[in-house]
């Protein structure tokens, strides 16, 4: 009999890794248990509702096979790993050896992985705050053009996005300069508990829906211009397209056009460069329409 399964995004940040072992504890007692994770996507296995206690480990440098046996020797059982993590689980009360990790070398990791993430996230935000400072710049203090109804909803839209990606860069960064001094002092690395990402996440999806909403209303009071309609829909989709498809080399480190995945720090800066050629693209568009 085939086992049942469930899938969950949970999009949590780099900086948020240990608030997943609270994540799976609570789903482990309501009768999920993780048997794969890809990015943010968690894959569960449908069983009865068993306590858990889940470890999330950063992969440092060396051999990963060795480290996974040397934790399944110490009573703990392998669960999954994707690129980043390995995850091993116990039972609740079970005395297992405590799983132990460099903590300055796991520190730097995590600053590696959210480097890379937040710094296309700053270009991101800083194009639409590069943007919406022209339109601010031209509307309200040149005096040279009366901005329509249309021009506050697009001010506001880009102001929607900064605060989308300016979120996840302060939450990241947070957690960088508290574990700096951290370190130093030699202690515990600081972490995020589920509360903190619960209120994060509540907040992007407020955000999100906001942003929605701004667009609906936004194509509802362009209907009186059909062409500017078509227009707006045309650099929307060029939007989501090329997000999506930059998304997506980003994460398969551009597999599709190799024979093998290219490295972390190569795919990183192709992705830069192909935001900042979209960028241009979608601005050319602009002038264009």
């Amino acid at each position: 009999m085939k086992k049942k399964t469930k899938k969950v995004f949970k999009p949590f940040l780099p900086s948020e890794y240990k608030a997943i072992e609270k994540y799976l504890d609570e789903m482990a007692i309501k009768g999920y248990v993780l048997n794969k994770k890809n990015d943010y996507w968690f894959t569960f296995i449908k069983t009865e509702p068993i306590k858990l206690e889940f470890n999330i480990s950063v992969l440092c440098k060396g051999s990963a096979k060795d480290y996974r046996e040397l934790c399944i020797e110490s009573g703990w059982i392998y669960c999954c790993s994707d690129k980043m993590f390995q995850i091993f689980c116990k039972e609740k009360n079970k005395e297992v050896v405590p799983i132990h990790t460099d903590l300055e070398e796991e520190y730097k990791l995590i600053r590696n992985a959210i480097i890379r993430l937040d710094i296309i996230f700053l270009i991101l935000a800083l194009c639409y705050s590069y943007t919406m400072t022209m339109k601010f710049n031209r509307f309200f203090l040149m005096n040279s053009i009366q901005p329509r109804y249309e021009d506050y909803l697009y001010i506001l839209l880009e102001s929607i996005m900064i605060l989308i990606f300016g979120i996840i860069s302060y939450t990241d960064l947070k957690w960088l300069i508290i574990n700096k001094q951290r370190i130093s002092s030699k202690k515990e690395l600081f972490n995020y508990n589920m509360k903190k990402v619960n209120n994060r996440v509540k907040l992007h999806k407020f955000l999100f829906a906001l942003l929605i909403s701004t667009l609906s209303f936004q194509y509802y009071t362009l209907f009186r211009n059909d062409f500017i309609t078509i227009n707006a829909l045309i650099i929307t989709v060029l939007i989501i397209f090329l997000s999506s498809f930059i998304y997506w080399c980003y994460t398969s480190r551009f597999r599709i056009f190799t024979r093998s995945k290219l490295s972390v720090n190569t795919s990183f800066y192709i992705t830069l460069i192909l935001i900042f050629v979209s960028y241009l693209l979608i601005i050319s568009c602009f002038r264009l329409l």
